[in-house]
Order: C-alpha cells, then sequence, then structure tokens
C-alpha cells in the first residue's frame, strides 16, 4: 500500500481527493489544524487524521518523512498560496523526496519558470 500525505486536504476539493485516494488503496495522513471539524474525513479508511501546523517546518518534515507522494492544496483559495508552497518545495528538496503534486489554485496558469 502506497502512503500519501495530503495538506489542505479538509475542504471541499480535499475531502474529494482523499477520497479517491483511499478507493485507490493509499494510506492517507491528512493534517488538520481542527481534528473535531473533520468527522467526516476520519471515517475514510486507511485516513489517519492528525492535528498539525503545516506551516512550521520541521511539523512538515516529521509529516513527509516516509511517504511516497505529498499533494498539496494548501492556500488554493486564500492566503500567501505562493509562499506556503515554496516552504514545501523547501521541506521536500531537503527530505530527498521525488513526489510533491501542489494545485495551483482556480484559474491559475502554472509555466516552468514558477
Amino acid at each position: 500500500m502506497k502512503k500519501a500525505l495530503l495538506i489542505g486536504g479538509t475542504g471541499f476539493l480535499g475531502g474529494a481527493i482523499a477520497r479517491r485516494l483511499t478507493k485507490a488503496d493509499y494510506s492517507l495522513t491528512l493534517p488538520t489544524r481542527h481534528r473535531e471539524r473533520t468527522k467526516h474525513l476520519t471515517m475514510l479508511p486507511t485516513t489517519e487524521v492528525v492535528e498539525a501546523d503545516v506551516h512550521h517546518e520541521a511539523t512538515l518534515a516529521r509529516l513527509m518523512a516516509g511517504q511516497d507522494v505529498v499533494i498539496s492544496l494548501v492556500g488554493i483559495l486564500k492566503g500567501n498560496f505562493g509562499g506556503r508552497q515554496a516552504e514545501l518545495v523547501d521541506v521536500v528538496r531537503k527530505l530527498g523526496l521525488g513526489n510533491l503534486l501542489c494545485n495551483r489554485g482556480i484559474g491559475k496558469q502554472v509555466s516552468d519558470s514558477q
């Protein structure tokens, strides 16, 4: 069973992706600021919902360790999206992980230079 970390996965889009990953036989780690608000996700098979601050580098490193893939949806609708994704990329590089998927947000164009 492959392991996936879904950051920013407690919202509408994240919930849909979490359900698809568990159906595809992934063991899923889903960090959240407020575990009590994610009861609908704690019921998913092979899913561990953990309370964590994903803006803290040491916490990110701990969550990412041993994962086959890291998916980030953090800040796609509000906040400092670019800065948050850059933090994730930095931690992924430090850990030597090869698989990071970031959603650039609705209506945003992605180029190789970003």
